[in-house]
């Protein structure tokens, strides 16, 4: 019985020993193996150090936007680094002012910096045409987006301007909103009264061509004077203004809206011709059953206001005759005006400035630009 019991204990004692072998093998593989505690807490802290050296790297370049309207400075941004981290323990590519994106290293954690935020011409498209902008201007809150030419973004008021805001461009007015010309009045000579940088930027090309003192482009004139318009400048984010869009640029809005396509790249000495053909010959155009027409960033009235105000004029001369511009009437036409004619109103457009950064507020959908 005595030897039996020290057979079964040695045999205890080998089974034991095995176990805690497998069992010492087991946690030596837990605690170092690829997989391994040791491993994955090595990572960890590695991963946590170069978060926090990416964290480090991005307020860098957060402080260095402060005071810089949203842009970037290479200088204020080396400023930065130097501070955080010290000097010549990172590297910056390319070691360039001039360039709107650098790369930080530091400890070989790579961080991509941004140096200039979007502008609002970058992120404004045609499904953006009519939102609302916290813009204001010679009292008038209520601007929306009109167009966007790549460069510049464009606004115009959302109602048609009160003739009390009018400034003295020769024109004469009736009512709250109804304006006219008589010839004694005009003060403008004509299309030599015309800047062509000015007429570019708002996109009346006729200008070569219309080289005329007829009345129409007296008249066009007036309306394409921006140093008469600068009421409607807030310095701090537009350029220039002037009296309403022109011809053109309604098309181009209209088109990239994606409505009914409307032509006007037909002009001759006295003006422009509409129409849906490419280089029409017609001087009006009827679009009462397209769906434009609802749209109120191009018809904000289907019938006449208060005062008996009809449409809006438009900077821009008509072939008609040699005393008509172009207008947008509330029937729902794009056509011509005898200037003479106390029946539309104006409806100014501002070019702000191609640096202008923003965001549409997710709440009221009021665009923010700064």
């Amino acid at each position: 019985m005595i030897k039996e019991e020290k057979a079964i204990t040695l045999i205890a004692l080998v089974v034991t020993i095995i176990v805690l072998l497998i069992l010492a093998g087991v946690t030596i593989a837990t605690l170092t193996g690829n997989n391994g505690i040791l491993t994955r807490a090595s990572e960890a802290k590695n991963e946590s150090e170069e978060s926090a050296i990416r964290e480090k790297i991005k307020l860098c370049a957060l402080s260095s936007r402060i005071n810089t309207s949203g842009d970037i400075s290479y200088t204020t941004l080396i400023e930065e680094l130097d501070r955080t981290f010290g000097q010549n323990k990172y590297s910056i590519n390319p070691q360039n002012a001039n360039t709107s994106e650098w790369t930080v290293t530091v400890n070989n954690v790579s961080e991509l910096i941004i140096g200039r935020q979007p502008t609002l011409a970058n992120v404004i498209t045609p499904e953006n045409y009519g939102d609302s902008v916290n813009y204001s201007a010679n009292g008038i809150n209520d601007w929306k987006i009109f167009y966007n030419d790549g460069n510049n973004i464009f606004l115009i008021t959302s109602d048609y301007l009160n003739n009390t805001k009018i400034p003295n461009i020769g024109i004469s007015v009736e009512g709250i909103n109804k304006v006219f010309w008589t010839e004694k009045d005009l003060i403008y000579k004509g299309s030599e009264d015309i800047n062509k940088n000015i007429a570019k930027k708002y996109m009346l090309s006729c200008l070569d061509i219309c080289k005329n003192n007829n009345i129409n482009m007296r008249i066009v004139a007036g309306l394409l004077d921006t140093n008469k318009w600068e009421d409607f400048v807030d310095k701090n984010v537009a350029e220039t203004a002037i009296g309403s869009p022109t011809l053109e640029m309604f098309c181009a809005s209209w088109n990239q809206k994606g409505y009914v396509k409307l032509y006007c790249d037909n002009f001759d000495n006295k003006g422009y011709y509409i129409g849906g053909n490419s280089k029409p010959t017609s001087f009006k155009y009827e679009i009462l059953n397209n769906v434009g027409y609802n749209d109120t960033l191009y018809y904000p009235y289907k019938a006449a206001k208060e005062d008996g105000c009809l449409g809006y004029i438009l900077s821009s001369p008509s072939a008609s005759d040699n005393a008509h511009i172009m207008r947008i009437s509330s029937a729902g036409n794009v056509n011509y005006r005898w200037w003479s004619a106390p029946a539309d109103g104006l409806r100014p457009i501002v070019c702000l400035k191609s640096t202008v950064i923003g965001a549409k507020n997710v709440d009221t959908g009021i665009w923010n630009i700064e």
